[in-house]
């Protein structure tokens, strides 16, 4: 009797092991799992900030590249400004050229048309010189003066050439004379019609006579 009991006894405890054994290798798998869990809900975190870092890379990529067109588009307008103002500053340049040529050729043209005017008072005040009433003789003095000054303030100048080495850009030749101790040779002795510059241009030359030998 004591011999069954003690047999009985024996399977109890052998139940009661097997059940702790299983109740202990399920809470083993069971933080197993637990675990793998953690694992895997780590991976997906690193696997997301992965692809959230790409998207943000790819979109810093395409910023560069819209701000690098940016500035190429800006370059190109700013050579298209400069190019139309450098044109814009020859066409000014130009036209004022064009414009101060106009108005000199105009004036020369006025001024050359003058200068037989100038002559026949030039002529005319040395016939009447000692001739005629001093009154009358004062008034075209007057009045060739009045017409010099305002010639002049047009860039009219009478040139002095006698006494002057010869020079074809400002004189014409018309006499020759034998030199003397005052007019050597070369030297312009006489003038027989005037010569006038214009803003320092030649608009009718000196008629001269020159010493010659």
């Amino acid at each position: 009797m004591s011999q069954e009991k003690n047999v009985e006894q024996s399977d109890k405890q052998e139940v009661l092991d097997a059940i702790s054994e299983t109740e202990s290798f399920e809470a083993t798998m069971e933080e197993d799992r637990g675990q793998e869990a953690q694992h895997e809900e780590q991976d997906g975190g690193s696997e997301e900030a992965a692809k959230r870092l790409t998207a943000f890379l790819e979109e810093v990529a395409k910023t560069k590249a819209e701000l690098e067109e940016s500035q190429k588009e800006i370059q190109e307008w700013e050579q298209r400004y400069n190019r139309l103002r450098a044109d814009f500053d020859n066409f000014k340049r130009r036209t004022a050229k064009e414009k101060e040529e106009l108005s000199s050729y105009a004036t020369e043209g006025l001024v050359t048309n003058l200068l037989p005017v100038l002559d026949n008072f030039q002529r005319a005040l040395q016939a009447m010189d000692g001739e005629i009433n001093s009154n009358l003789l004062s008034g075209i003095e007057m009045i060739y003066r009045q017409l010099m000054d305002q010639l002049t303030k047009e860039g009219l100048e009478l040139m002095n050439a006698v006494g002057q080495p010869f020079d074809p850009n400002y004189h014409e030749a018309v006499m020759y004379g034998p030199s003397t101790e005052e007019f050597s040779d070369g030297v312009v002795m006489d003038e027989l019609q005037k010569g006038y510059l214009l803003k320092n241009k030649v608009i009718r030359p000196a008629m001269v006579k020159v010493a010659q030998g």
